[in-house]
C-alpha cells in the first residue's frame, strides 16, 4: 500500500468527514435510505439486532478464513451518532453504500460511501493461520476465527476507543464498528460520543466469464477494482487500496 500522510487519525477522519451533515437537521433523511437501498438491492436482515448491532449467523459451509479470500461482498453501510446523555449535541443517522474484501495477500478491505467516496471504512492487513485471519495496526487488533466470527478493538493513535464485530461466510459479512470519543472533538462533539458503522454485505450473483444473458436483480454484471485512498485500522495513515466496486 502505498502511504500518505494524513492530518487525523481514522477515528478523526470518518467523523470529520461525516459530522458536517450529521450535525445538521437530517430533513429528507428517509430518502437517502432509500436511494442507498434501491442502489444496493433488496435482501432479508440479519437476524436478531441488538441496538443495530449484527446479531450472529450462521458460518456457512466453509471453516477455513483463507477460502473466502478474493470474493467480493456489497451492500449497505449504516450510520449513526450516539452524543452522550445530557450533551447539546443531537443524534443522527445516515446510510449509504459498502463494499468489502478479504483479498489474497491477507488484507481486508471495508469501505463505505455515505456523503462522499469512501468516506467511512478502512484497510487492515493481516496473515492466514490456523484457518482463521489476524491482522491491525498499532493499538488496535483484529481477529476472524475459522468459524467466521470476527472480534477486535483497542485504542487508536488519537486515543479514542474502537470496538469492532460481526460475522463472515461465503454469502455475507455483517460488521459492525464503533468509535467512542475519549475527548471533546474539533468538531463539536462531547467525549463519550460513539459513531456506530454497521455493514450489511453480500456477494452477489457474478456471471461465469464468456456467459450471457440477464443479470438477476441484486446482482453484478462484473466486478471491477478502483484504487482509492483508504486509512488504516489504527489511524495516522492513508494508503491507495484497490476496492471492488460492482456494475450492475
Amino acid at each position: 500500500m502505498r502511504s500518505t500522510r494524513s492530518p487525523a487519525a481514522l477515528a478523526a477522519l470518518l467523523w470529520i468527514a461525516l459530522a458536517p451533515g450529521l450535525a445538521a437537521p437530517l430533513a429528507g433523511c428517509g430518502a437517502d435510505t432509500r436511494s442507498a437501498e434501491a442502489s444496493a438491492g433488496t435482501h432479508a436482515g440479519t437476524g436478531a439486532d441488538r441496538a443495530g448491532v449484527p446479531g450472529a449467523s450462521s458460518a456457512g459451509e466453509s471453516t477455513s478464513i483463507r477460502d473466502f479470500a478474493g470474493g467480493s461482498y456489497f451492500g449497505l453501510v449504516k450510520v449513526r451518532v450516539l452524543p452522550p446523555e445530557g450533551s447539546d449535541a443531537r443524534p443522527a443517522s445516515r446510510n449509504g453504500t459498502g463494499s468489502a474484501e478479504l483479498q489474497e495477500s491477507g488484507r481486508l478491505v471495508v469501505v463505505g460511501d455515505v456523503d462522499r467516496e469512501a468516506d467511512a471504512g478502512f484497510a487492515a492487513d493481516g496473515d492466514f493461520a490456523a484457518g482463521g485471519w489476524s491482522g491491525g495496526s498499532g493499538g488496535v487488533e483484529l481477529r476472524i476465527a475459522p468459524g467466521g466470527a470476527i472480534t477486535g478493538g483497542g485504542t487508536a493513535e488519537d486515543g479514542n476507543a474502537m470496538s469492532i464485530e460481526g460475522t463472515i461466510d461465503q454469502r455475507r459479512l455483517d460488521l459492525f464498528f464503533e468509535i467512542e470519543l475519549r475527548a471533546d472533538s474539533a468538531g463539536g462533539f462531547p467525549a463519550g460520543t460513539r459513531f456506530q458503522f454497521r455493514y450489511d454485505l453480500w456477494r452477489p450473483f457474478e456471471r461465469p466469464p464468456g456467459k450471457e444473458g440477464p443479470t438477476p436483480e441484486g446482482g453484478c454484471r462484473e466486478v471491477v477494482y478502483r484504487n482509492k485512498l483508504v486509512p488504516n485500522l489504527s489511524g495516522g495513515a492513508m494508503g491507495m487500496v484497490r476496492v471492488p466496486e460492482c456494475r450492475r
